[in-house]
């Protein structure tokens, strides 16, 4: 399924890889997130931030559409020294760069300017975007900028609609592919499979302890990775940490390492992580990489004394 999308903003003549739900077909308009967001835009992206009230939107092409974020970045940076997309979504010619996010030389009003190009490539441009955007000066001057504004408003919605059917059809999926994989499993491997999830998160190492006995049985392992396999995500990695946070808690996490390094157990001597491993190869949708999946643990098991640290000042 195709989330992602390489966009050419044509005022800027900038180029960007972008979820699609950002880009409106109707209008060949792009939503971009305002200049004070500037620092979140990256994870906006990565995690398909669904367009909110503040965004504006800029006149943009698709160049093309894909279901891997690293494919779009990869064109998306080759995009850079070409400029338009074949229809077998080749780039063919030249001239488009990354679309910039360095600080404005001059100060703009919400209402004036969203992007986060640099002043120099959008002064020329901005009234002619907003124009077309609808800003809320326009709705309020005239009933043809209420029609922009209320089409804005349409298509946003629709975008949204469509970003939660996707959604749910990524999960009906996966539902679906448990029960036809359990039709086929012997019955007391599903049993087991069904005790194994029921540990999860895994609260103590006492519960791993257990889970380790289980996975013993090559059956138990093999169910449990076609299982994980199953939890979605674009790339090895997104798959990897919607396993983790499936599987762990951050107060377990925090005792371990991938290598067991300052005083922690070694996480990849647990029969999990070769589990774990193999549930990104057991995935036909993306691209395995056992060292994408390693260092998408290790980051996880990092992270897990802030992540218990943050939830614990939240509670105060």
């Amino acid at each position: 399924m195709e989330k992602w999308a390489v966009i050419h903003f044509t005022d800027e003549g900038s180029v960007e890889a972008v979820p699609l739900i950002w880009f409106v077909k109707g209008t060949n308009e792009c939503y971009w997130p305002p200049k004070n967001f500037k620092r979140f835009i990256p994870e906006f992206i990565k995690r398909q931030e669904v367009p909110g009230e503040q965004w504006e939107c800029f006149p943009a092409k698709l160049m093309g559409q894909y279901d891997s974020y690293e494919v779009a970045i990869r064109k998306a940076r080759k995009a850079q020294e070409n400029s338009d997309l074949s229809s077998n979504n080749e780039l063919t010619s030249s001239s488009v760069k990354k679309r910039k996010r360095s600080k404005s030389k001059k100060k703009y009003s919400s209402s004036d300017y969203s992007g986060t190009g640099t002043p120099s490539t959008f002064e020329t441009t901005l009234k002619a975007s907003s124009t077309r955007c609808g800003s809320m000066d326009d709705v309020n001057q005239s009933d043809k900028g209420s029609d922009k504004d209320f089409r804005k408003k349409v298509l946003r919605a629709l975008n949204i609609i469509s970003a939660k059917l996707s959604e749910q059809s990524e999960v009906l999926d996966t539902l679906l592919q448990r029960r036809e994989g359990q039709r086929d499993m012997d019955p007391s491997t599903s049993q087991k499979l069904d005790e194994i999830m029921s540990l999860f998160p895994l609260q103590d190492e006492g519960v791993l302890d257990r889970l380790e006995e289980l996975l013993g049985n090559a059956e138990n392992s093999k169910a449990l990775a076609k299982e994980l396999s199953r939890m979605g995500g674009d790339d090895a990695k997104a798959l990897t940490k919607k396993i983790m946070y499936r599987c762990f808690t951050n107060d377990l996490g925090e005792l371990y390492s991938w290598d067991g390094a300052k005083g922690k157990k070694a996480f990849k001597a647990l029969l999990i992580a070769q589990v774990i491993l193999k549930a990104s190869r057991e995935n036909p949708r993306i691209q395995s990489d056992d060292h994408v999946v390693i260092n998408a643990i290790k980051s996880w098991l990092v992270r897990a004394k802030d992540r218990r640290n943050n939830a614990l000042k939240k509670k105060s």
